[in-house]
């Protein structure tokens, strides 16, 4: 859970009372880094009044015991309380963004420990890294990138047209 807490002393570092701790981890899990502390797993943060430059990093780890199960896991937003903005998940790794308020986000990661690599942000790529995102779901992304558009089909999905238009 991350909540926006209009008024209070809350911010982005460790707060008593508006962050907890993760007490019962399970084998695969989704959590929030504060302070860059990899030591601590926080499943909720709060932080005082919204901006939409904010950034959180969270943490996935993924453990699987049966060596054939498939690393697919979603991610999504399960609720959404008093906020109209979209919500992205970052990859820092591939530099791409998922809107998770118009989809899930499905990676399909080996297992291991992401503790760099994802964060929650507001905006897609315009105002983070001059690259503009325009056309994403959980299977094609495309995006403008150094004056180029870069088209992401992470599921190899047949394309038999693009058509840009210019305004």
């Amino acid at each position: 859970m991350l909540g926006f807490l209009h008024n209070s002393d809350a911010d982005l570092n460790f707060n008593m009372g508006f962050d907890a701790t993760m007490i019962d981890p399970r084998e695969d899990e989704m959590f929030y880094i504060i302070e860059n502390d990899l030591t601590k797993k926080y499943v909720i943060q709060g932080v005082g009044t919204y901006d939409n430059i904010y950034e959180f990093p969270i943490g996935i780890i993924i453990i699987i015991i049966i060596i054939t199960q498939q690393g697919k896991h979603v991610i999504m937003l399960d609720a959404v309380e008093n906020f109209t903005d979209p919500v992205y998940i970052k990859d820092s790794l591939l530099n791409t963004y998922y809107n998770l308020s118009e989809s899930n986000f499905s990676p399909n990661l080996p297992p291991g420990e992401y503790l760099d690599r994802f964060s929650i942000v507001f905006q897609a790529t315009e105002t983070l890294n001059n690259t503009k995102e325009f056309l994403t779901n959980n299977n094609i992304s495309a995006y403008f990138k150094n004056d180029a558009i870069l088209i992401k089909n992470k599921n190899l999905i047949g394309i038999n047209q693009v058509t840009v238009l210019m305004y």
